[in-house]
């Protein structure tokens, strides 16, 4: 059973609008015990954790608006999540 640390490194892939990030690799807090390993035909998978490369950190749709995260931008100990929140908000 793989443990997952509540802060670590987040690579991100780049995406159309949505979740994404200006630096493709930035700190975030995760607070979950399940993660997702793998994704559908349909989604596209724009984050992962740097560690493993296996831990899905972000999806997206390729054509609707439609987003997924498996950390919080919006903790204390996310870098750069305001940022990520605004963009977000933006759209």
């Amino acid at each position: 059973m793989d443990t997952v640390p509540p802060l670590s490194m987040v690579q991100f892939m780049g995406s159309q609008g949505g979740i994404q990030s200006g630096d493709k690799l930035q700190i975030m807090t995760r607070y979950h015990s399940l993660a997702l390993t793998a994704t559908n035909d349909i989604l596209t998978i724009t984050a992962t954790d740097s560690a493993t490369n296996r831990l899905v950190m972000a999806i997206q749709h390729p054509e609707w608006p439609v987003w997924g995260v498996q950390y919080h931008p919006e903790s204390a100990g996310s870098v750069g999540g305001v940022s990520i929140l605004a963009d977000f908000l933006s759209q």
